[in-house]
């Protein structure tokens, strides 16, 4: 049996798989403005609110704590 140069030929990747590896960039993106928030809106918060450094801090702390318990629940046992 011998085979064809035909099927041997290199095919391109579906677009679909793109449009996944597109999604989960623009998802990755967000995910990485969305965290940057609280960062850049601490002096507007500080001055609206009245927040004192030690105050914020204790924000940014309840924050990080709760994303971190939340990615708990992605761990694979």
């Amino acid at each position: 049996m011998k085979i064809q140069p035909e099927s041997l030929s290199f095919q391109p990747p579906k677009s679909r798989r793109w449009w996944i590896c597109g999604l989960l960039f623009f998802a990755t993106t967000i995910n990485y403005i969305d965290r940057q928030v609280l960062s850049i809106l601490a002096p507007k918060l500080q001055a609206e609110i009245g927040w004192s450094e030690i105050e914020y801090g204790y924000i940014v702390t309840a924050f990080q704590f709760s994303y971190a318990v939340g990615e708990l629940d992605t761990v694979k046992s």
